[in-house]
Formats: structure tokens, sequence, C-alpha cells
């Protein structure tokens, strides 16, 4: 697996998360692999779900996740034309695309977010919110919560 290790003394969900994302990396690009119709999304996918663990990882590793170091400037916008999708623009897709055991991670994932830990974190953690959002959209779960 290629997820990164967290920093010691992470809290053990940090851990869990890395453990499922890095499962459901896995799984779709062997499940993708398998059908020709959807090979073309399985690299941007577990690019997706890769660099969301990563980021994520730093998020949590960070002494105060609310307040980045240094300000961020918003730089203005050069580009005009849309970003180009590479996934289908359906709540749940990847459920639909891979079945059971996408299911499987998404209910993994839903409990884990529902600890009082997580959400604890998450609630400290804009960012980290956001980094999160279309692997939650993807798989089915309330993108807010």
């Amino acid at each position: 697996m290629s997820a990164v290790s967290p920093p010691p003394g992470a809290p053990d969900f940090t851990l869990r998360l890395g453990v499922i994302l890095a499962g459901l990396a896995a799984l779709v690009v062997r499940a993708f692999l398998r059908h020709p119709r959807n090979t073309s999304l399985a690299r941007p996918a577990w690019r997706l779900i890769t660099l969301s663990a990563r980021r994520l990882q730093r998020a949590f590793a960070r002494p105060s996740a609310a307040a980045p170091a240094t300000p961020h400037r918003k730089s203005p916008r050069l580009r005009t034309a849309p970003r180009p999708r590479f996934f289908p623009a359906g709540h749940a897709w990847l459920v639909a695309a891979i079945g059971a055991e996408a299911a499987a991670y998404a209910s993994q994932l839903a409990a884990l977010l529902a600890e009082p830990e997580a959400a604890a974190a998450f609630a400290d953690s804009p960012a980290a919110r956001r980094t999160l959002r279309p692997i939650r959209r993807m798989l089915g779960l309330d993108p807010a919560g």
C-alpha cells in the first residue's frame, strides 16, 4: 500500500483513516482495471484518494490545524474554462461502479467519522473537511457531515 506513515503521537483515528483510504485506493485500481469501460477512471480515482490521505495526515499532524502557519493570499483566477471532469457526476457513483466492496469501505468510513474523536478533529479543521468531501460524495456519504 502507498499510504504515508502518520507522525508519532498521531490520533488513533488518523491511523484508521489512513488504512481505510489505502484499502479503498487499492480496491479502486483492482476493480477498475478489471473492466475496460472503467479503466480511464482508475488512475484519477487512485490519485484523488491517495493525495487526500496525505493531505489529511498533514492537516492532523499540525499543532493547530485550524489556523495555517502563513496567511493565504488569493491569487487571481487566470483560467476561464471549467475544470475537466474525470469522474461521473452522480452521488455514490463509486459504489454503483464497484458494488459491495466499495459500500463496505463507505460504511467503515462513516463509522469512523461518527466517532467523537474524529468529529472533534474535523470540526477544528475546515481544510480536512474539504479534502474528504469528494471521497464522501463518491461513496454516497453525506458530503457536509
